[in-house]
């Protein structure tokens, strides 16, 4: 169940008047049967749960099978294109997601496969979230449309705002917040899936747990010590798509590593500030860095290197 509640001065408020929703997809094909329920004059600045609640408690979390996407700052004429970029961004479909104006931005919801169940889940996959919060900003900026996807929403505690309510700031007028598109499906998305983790072999990448174990990186020793990077560095022009996502794994991980990404990029005929800055969060949130076993699969001249196969060089990393 969601629970739906207003917020006023004094925090959290109506919750005594025991209002839920067996899902928000119901709360969207059937706004005015809850907000109907609320008294007139407290039709106003009401929200509801992102997750399911226990019921005990105010916004008692109990699990979570609802993705949340908060775009501000918006045209209200743009609205249901830039939640159709969105889509486009992230590869889903535009008529299975829940989308709601909420005065000053849309808010949509996705259905994802994969239910969250334990509040840990948060933090573990803030930086993937980031990601595609980034992808969705470049993929506006690129269409010229305004807006912009706030990374604050990915919380245990998010409420988003119920539709056939006033919106209403100190300050400013009042705005009617409204359904754009009601209907939810699931359609095989994930956080993992969106940002292309599941594609990684393990054997190809240091797991995430292991390198947190790994001392510093030497910045200069790993430069100068991997052939495949002073090749990248040397022939920018010739790195091909999967051997620039193996180069930025690397030097997106030593320091001054956004620095050294452009560095290392900016040669190619095809380079981009923003394409660069995309490929390079992509490199660190999928998977950690790329094994030499890795590297050669992608560029195939390892055994020039002096450190070719032996045992204690797993990756550039350590050099």
């Amino acid at each position: 169940m969601h629970q739906i509640i207003g917020l006023r001065s004094n925090g959290n408020a109506l919750f005594e008047l025991g209002i839920v929703a067996p899902s928000i997809a119901d709360i969207l094909q059937n706004p005015e049967s809850y907000t109907e329920q609320f008294p007139p004059e407290e039709r106003e600045n009401l929200f509801f749960t992102e997750h399911h609640v226990i019921g005990e408690a105010c916004r008692d979390w109990k699990y979570q099978d609802v993705i949340p996407l908060d775009i501000d700052n918006i045209k209200p004429e743009e609205a249901e294109r830039i939640a159709r970029v969105c889509c486009d961004c992230l590869g889903l479909d535009y008529a299975k997601v829940g989308v709601v104006f909420s005065g000053h931005g849309i808010q949509m919801h996705v259905l994802t496969e994969r239910k969250i169940e334990k509040l840990e889940y948060f933090d573990e996959a803030r930086e993937l979230y980031k990601f595609l919060m980034q992808k969705i900003n470049a993929g506006l900026k690129n269409a010229g449309l305004s807006g912009k996807a706030d990374s604050k929403v990915w919380s245990s505690r998010r409420i988003m705002r119920m539709p056939n309510t006033i919106n209403k700031k100190v300050g400013k007028n009042g705005v009617f917040a409204y359904v754009i598109q009601p209907h939810m499906e699931y359609q095989g998305f994930t956080l993992e899936g969106a940002c292309g983790v599941s594609d990684i072999q393990t054997d190809n990448n240091i797991h995430h747990t292991a390198y947190s174990k790994f001392p510093r990186p030497d910045t200069k020793g790993v430069q100068e010590g991997c052939e495949f990077l002073k090749w990248c560095r040397q022939n920018p022009a010739s790195v091909s798509e999967p051997q620039w996502y193996s180069m930025l794994s690397i030097v997106g991980r030593l320091e001054n590593g956004e620095t050294l990404a452009h560095d290392y990029s900016k040669g190619h005929p095809d380079y981009s500030a923003t394409s660069t800055e995309l490929k390079l969060k992509q490199s660190l949130v999928k998977a950690g860095p790329r094994t030499c076993k890795g590297i050669d699969d992608d560029w195939g001249k390892c055994s020039t290197c002096v450190f070719y196969k032996k045992p204690e060089i797993v990756s550039p990393m350590i050099l």
